[in-house]
């Protein structure tokens, strides 16, 4: 994840080219995106630099969005996790 809102079970990945502009690096972000969402653990939003820069708005809309989903429907944070270091969290 390259960030993640502390209790709620939402995080969000940035895709970037650079990060991610080989097939290989994007099928390691989307197994990650696979097993972070597995049974609906988690809830992750991707935004590429290019939608965030037009429009960031946007995707803090879409954060909201997939929090409130979550709290509607009753789930949160999952049980037991852990956060490793080495990446931003909002809080």
């Amino acid at each position: 994840l390259d960030g993640y809102l502390l209790g709620t079970g939402v995080g969000y990945e940035v895709d970037s080219k650079e990060r991610h502009g080989s097939s290989a690096n994007m099928g390691a972000t989307l197994q990650r995106h696979e097993r972070a969402s597995r049974g609906g653990a988690l809830s992750l939003v991707h935004v590429t630099p290019a939608s965030y820069r037009a429009d960031p708005g946007d995707f803090f809309a879409r954060l909201e969005e997939e929090v409130a989903d979550r709290q509607a429907r009753g789930v949160g944070e999952p049980p037991g996790f852990r956060l490793g270091d080495g990446g931003p969290v909002l809080r």
